[in-house]
């Protein structure tokens, strides 16, 4: 039980420092830029978060589900083999994309989010194989060294140009793969990582992947349509509200990564109990931070986000709402992972990711700013939670089995 509490302790401190880690970067840049300039990194660094998703869906997942630490090298040894094979396509996405709905004075902002992409993907995998192989400390030191290194520029402890905080970035994300590939020792198998990416099937990591994908896919949208039809200081403040909701974001990524092993060893009998309370608690600690959020002097959100924190402001009470929805949702999809339901889980997804296209693009074309924009996200949250906890409530007898359910 200590064990268990220790572990627990050190992936939630884990998970923390990886968010903060995430928070410190958009911080950073955003005092070193223009509202316009941050906007166009904002653009950029959602389709880097896009990819994110879907490496860690896809790879995460299958990481998660291995039942011994052997298992799980050798798992760990076909995903780093998979992702060093799509690192150039990695690259060439981010860059692609941020370079065309960049303006054309930020061109060098994407292109160091483009490079910055596959060691971004590469750290967080080692992350996930460190918990899974019950090395949590790894991971738990590599985001820590990412966090020391990034708050020299951000809490204004050195001053540095724009380029500058960008370099700092990216030798702050080389520094913490290297931290945590070091220690676990895991050569990377390109033969295991082809037939992974091209023979292997896993059906709660697809599920998991087609849904992440969609619904990053969906915000990656709604960024390009906010930065096209209203402007990138638009997009900008969205990317400054979400910045804002990390502890809940750590809050949502606890729940999926640790709570995961935790209800599987229980009886199914207990799981609707468990995920309810965790909802109870998840929208508890969102209350509270929305509160202290929406109580911040302005002084305070100025020395965080510089010229981007009047507009992350003025949409910050409809982000709110949406992480209060999500916290929500995550723990009904919770019931829904321990249970195998991979079509479920997957159809819930899809239609969150539809909601969110329909709600936000037709904001972004119709509305006059971020506002508008925030607030159907933040609609499209709550019917997506209001639907999952239907869904869990009239399939409580559903009970797949990791055989029947596809997964080997």
């Amino acid at each position: 039980m200590i064990s268990l509490f220790r572990k627990g302790a050190v992936g939630l401190a884990d998970q923390g420092m990886s968010s903060l880690s995430n928070v410190l970067a958009v911080i950073m840049v955003a005092q070193s830029l223009s509202a316009s300039a941050f906007g166009s990194f904002s653009v950029a660094y959602a389709v880097l978060i896009f990819l994110l998703t879907l490496t860690r869906s896809y790879f995460g997942t299958q990481l998660t589900l291995t039942d011994t630490r052997s298992a799980a090298r050798d798992r760990a040894s076909s995903a780093l083999g998979a992702l060093l094979l799509l690192a150039p396509a990695l690259a060439l996405t981010t860059g692609g994309i941020g370079l065309l709905l960049s303006n054309e004075s930020d061109y060098s902002i994407a292109m160091v989010v483009a490079v910055a992409a596959p060691l971004v993907c590469l750290q967080d995998l080692l992350r996930y194989t460190a918990v899974a192989v019950e090395r949590p400390v790894v991971a738990f030191v590599s985001d820590t060294v990412w966090v020391a290194v990034m708050a020299v520029p951000a809490l204004g402890l050195i001053r540095l140009t724009g380029a500058q905080v960008m370099a700092v970035w990216l030798g702050a994300a080389a520094l913490a793969l290297a931290v945590a590939a070091v220690p676990l020792r895991i050569k990377p198998s390109f033969v295991k990582g082809l037939r992974l990416l091209l023979r292997e099937r896993h059906a709660m990591g697809n599920s998991v992947t087609i849904g992440a994908v969609a619904v990053a896919g969906a915000s990656l949208v709604i960024a390009a349509a906010t930065a096209h039809f209203l402007s990138t200081a638009s997009a900008g403040s969205l990317r400054g509200a979400s910045t804002a909701m990390g502890p809940l974001n750590v809050l949502q990524a606890f729940i999926t990564l640790n709570l995961t092993p935790v209800l599987l060893r229980r009886e199914r009998s207990k799981d609707l109990g468990f995920c309810a309370r965790v909802a109870f608690l998840a929208a508890a600690a969102a209350i509270v931070w929305s509160a202290v959020l929406l109580l911040l002097p302005d002084a305070v959100g100025r020395a965080a986000l510089g010229d981007s924190w009047p507009g992350a402001r003025s949409v910050l009470p409809w982000t709110c709402a949406e992480s209060l929805f999500l916290c929500i949702s995550t723990a009904s999809m919770l019931w829904l992972k321990v249970r195998y339901a991979a079509r479920h889980m997957l159809l819930r997804r899809l239609f969150y990711a539809g909601l969110l296209v329909c709600f936000g693009v037709a904001a972004a074309i119709l509305g006059s700013s971020a506002q508008y924009v925030a607030a159907a996200i933040a609609g499209a949250a709550l019917l997506n939670s209001v639907t999952g906890w239907i869904l869990v409530l009239r399939n409580r007898s559903l009970n797949f089995t990791p055989a029947n359910a596809g997964v080997r």
